[in-house]
């Protein structure tokens, strides 16, 4: 599709009718020239935040206290690609240049839905075949649509005698911790979805408090690589409300499709995924109720509390996946990085190999899928 006005294409995003001038780079719009000259001086610094204080005397205090309620559910997502090979002619040596080697294909995906209420969860889902994004946003939508119907039912308060203790004594809101009076008065905060009381509040807390419209799904390092496979496929699913926080013209910050709001968790994290759950293991299976769950095994779990090791540059056609042994130790080697795996991770594949009884080498990735 050509774009002869970029201001006019994207001006449709807007309610109002006035005429805005877009940022090309984060897409930011301003209804005036001079505002969004002022915007890109600071647009094009990634690296920095522009930061602007309150004026002196002024008090800023937190008020969203509805944002701090728990989500009732979160759906944690992943794909795993074939990696076909491109032919390309040589770059010039005397010129720098971008080659592409790989199309990355999707073969298979898998979920896992979370709820607050157990009653909800469920085991994972994982899917290998044709037409892979376009049956995993099918099967989100039907997610959404099932989790809509649930959060419609508000399930009736249950009453503890903790409860009624707590009522009594109550002297000021749990989640303002504001002192209750006359007219912002004391009442019991439940869950809808649960039916458990989660604690005492003012009449005014309790009425910002209300379930998200939204499902987070959750994808890790969406905004690099997940991202451009789901909007690909997006435009068959005209049907939906879509919406987009862009990064800039290529990537996003975070997209919906209807309620269901993708979003990547890489942005939220302060170290590897490698790291954080080192960190967590070492303080027990507590934290990995979900994975405790589908992998039972004390012996196959432990195994699981690292980053997986997988031949992702040797995996370029579906035939490959039919292999019944472990790829050689030659054929991990990663070509982006010019790397060769080394023998412990090479020993540690062959350990999970057989632990986890995998028959072919299709069947390992849904594994990792169980184990994202």
């Amino acid at each position: 599709m050509l774009i002869n006005n970029f201001n006019r294409f994207l001006s449709r995003t807007k309610k109002h009718r006035e005429e805005h001038f877009f940022c090309y780079l984060c897409l930011q719009g301003f209804t005036d020239k001079c505002k969004l000259e002022r915007h890109k001086a600071d647009c094009g610094k990634f690296d920095f935040q522009k930061i602007t204080l309150p004026k002196e005397g002024e008090v800023l205090e937190f008020k969203e206290y509805a944002k701090t309620a728990r989500i009732p559910f979160v759906i944690y997502a992943d794909f795993e690609c074939l990696t076909r090979k491109v032919d390309t002619c040589h770059p010039n040596p005397n010129m720098s240049s971008t080659t592409t080697y790989q199309q990355m294909e999707p073969y298979s995906f898998g979920y896992q839905r979370v709820s607050i209420d157990k009653r909800y969860d469920k085991p994972p889902v994982i899917y290998r075949g044709p037409d892979v994004v376009e049956n995993f946003i099918r099967h989100l939508l039907e997610e959404e649509k099932e989790i809509r119907d649930i959060l419609n039912r508000i399930e009736p308060m249950i009453i503890t005698e903790y409860d009624k203790l707590d009522y009594k004594y109550a002297k000021k809101c749990y989640v303002c911790k504001k002192a209750f009076s006359s007219k912002n008065y004391k009442v019991k905060e439940h869950d809808h979805v649960t039916g458990s009381i989660r604690g005492i509040s003012c009449n005014n807390c309790n009425l910002q408090i209300k379930i998200p419209k939204f499902i987070p799904v959750v994808i890790h390092n969406l905004k690099g690589f997940d991202a451009n496979l789901i909007m690909s496929k997006i435009g068959k699913f005209k049907e939906q409300d879509i919406t987009v926080i862009p990064h800039n013209k290529e990537k996003y910050m975070s997209f919906s499709i209807g309620n269901l709001r993708f979003i990547d968790s890489l942005q939220f994290l302060n170290s590897s995924l490698a790291t954080l759950t080192k960190n967590l293991a070492d303080e027990g299976q507590k934290h990995f109720n979900y994975l405790s769950k589908t992998f039972p095994d004390p012996d196959v779990f432990s195994l699981l509390l690292r980053k997986g090791v997988f031949p992702y540059d040797y995996v370029d056609t579906e035939q490959k996946l039919e292999k019944p042994c472990l790829p050689s130790k030659e054929d991990f080697f990663n070509k982006l990085g010019d790397t060769h795996i080394s023998d412990e991770d090479y020993q540690f594949a062959q350990t999970v190999w057989d632990k986890l009884k995998v028959k072919t080498l299709g069947n390992t990735p849904m594994c990792i899928l169980k184990w994202m």
